[in-house]
């Protein structure tokens, strides 16, 4: 079970980009994106790419520096604390192997440890 970039593109035409797959949250380019703009979420359409947000930690022992970012939001600051949020890009989870995973959201960052 997956999602592709074709399907992704027919379920924002018969949705006009309303499904949830299109919220600004995971599915468009940026955050301040428009929900029903394919503009907006054209990583999405053309490349099957969910971007999510990484909070960095207080005192990071390393460094990101941004190369190119057309959209203006690779790296921008959390508005409660000014820490700097990275935009980063997921796959689909590999559910046919989903028994044999431990870890929640695939990268683990949501894993709770006993």
């Amino acid at each position: 079970m997956s999602i592709s970039a074709r399907g992704i593109q027919r379920r924002f035409m018969e949705t006009r980009g309303q499904d949830p797959l299109f919220a600004p949250v995971d599915g468009a380019n940026c955050p301040t994106a428009r929900q029903g703009s394919a503009a907006d979420h054209s990583l999405l359409l053309q490349h099957g790419l969910i971007r999510i947000f990484l909070k960095l930690p207080a005192q990071p022992k390393f460094q990101i520096s941004v190369v190119h970012d057309p959209y203006g939001c690779a790296i921008t600051a959390d508005p409660t604390d000014g820490q700097p949020i990275v935009s980063v890009y997921r796959r689909p989870l590999p559910t046919t192997n989903l028994g044999f995973l431990s870890t929640i959201m695939f990268d683990g960052r949501e894993t709770k440890q006993p």
